[in-house]
């Protein structure tokens, strides 16, 4: 799923910025492309000569349905191991990683400074909230280097809002890494409750949402678009499907037709639609108005 900018800036992680001093954390690993470019470039830094096993790899690593068209013809069903997948297409860069199967947002972290920490898996805001809680705060001011992949998405607005708040925590590297990856260098310490309690659990939907809009703020074109229906998933799990849609029929007048952004459009239209029959509001908004 990854696209090759994003697979040259991994590599370029692991070769250039990495010094050795921390470990790397490959979060969401699903069949190895982070891992083997980030791999990659370890295997070629010339300043680190201790590389066995650097990298730590988590992942669900079961097989699922949508893996299906990336995996043509592999006789697996439906919560099969993958990691034999994992491990066939990482090869013989396999003995800089170690996969570890689970879920994430029980894993731990052994106390050991994390160097590079790649993020792709938080689909919720519990998930980004278990990377904070586990990873985030092994991350050393000045040496550790935080990429999020699904920045630039439909789905994952949280990450916008904690990024914009604690924005005097870290440098960013690149808004945009093609296809939708963000980099920031963490600069400055974290205030110690960035570990303990959710934005969502402090901050009402207005203060929630000007983060966002920030954020998106310093974003054109297509990217800025694509942030548009991410801003459309956050007013719907805020403040429901009639709000929500009516933004979307704006979206829907201002990209009638664009090839890139009618797809984001229709995801966020569809969740829509499911909204009523979804149960209860998205858990997280205590203070909507």
């Amino acid at each position: 799923m990854l696209g090759g900018e994003e697979r040259q800036f991994l590599y370029f992680a692991g070769r250039d910025f990495y010094a050795g001093t921390g470990e790397i954390v490959d979060a969401g690993a699903f069949l190895g492309a982070s891992a083997g470019a980030l791999a990659a470039g370890l295997r070629d830094n010339p300043r680190v000569h201790d590389k066995l096993r650097r990298i730590t790899s988590y992942d669900l690593f079961e097989f699922a349905e949508f893996y299906r068209p990336y995996v043509p013809g592999a006789p697996l069903r439906p919560g099969d191991d993958t990691r034999p997948l994992f491990h066939e297409f990482v090869g013989r860069l396999g003995e800089h990683v170690t996969a570890v199967k689970g879920d994430i947002c029980q894993a731990s972290w052994p106390e050991r400074d994390i160097e590079i920490l790649f993020v792709d898996f938080t689909h919720h805001w519990r998930h980004h909230e278990a990377v904070v809680r586990t990873f985030y705060r092994h991350m050393v001011p000045g040496r550790s280097l935080l990429i999020h992949q699904d920045y630039v998405y439909t789905v994952c607005y949280w990450l916008h809002v904690f990024m914009e708040f604690y924005r005097d925590s870290f440098d960013l590297v690149s808004p945009l890494i093609l296809n939708g990856t963000a980099a920031w260098v963490y600069t400055r310490p974290l205030p110690p409750d960035a570990f303990e309690t959710p934005l969502n659990e402090r901050l009402s939907f207005p203060e929630l949402l000007a983060l966002f809009d920030r954020s998106l703020a310093g974003y054109a074109g297509t990217a800025a678009g694509i942030l548009r229906c991410a801003r459309g998933r956050m007013l719907l799990h805020g403040l429901g499907p009639d709000r929500a849609r009516a933004y979307v029929a704006r979206l829907e007048r201002a990209y009638a037709g664009h090839p890139t952004l009618s797809p984001h459009i229709a995801i966020l239209a569809d969740e829509i639609d499911r909204w009523p029959r979804a149960g209860s509001p998205y858990e997280g908004f205590y203070d909507v108005v």
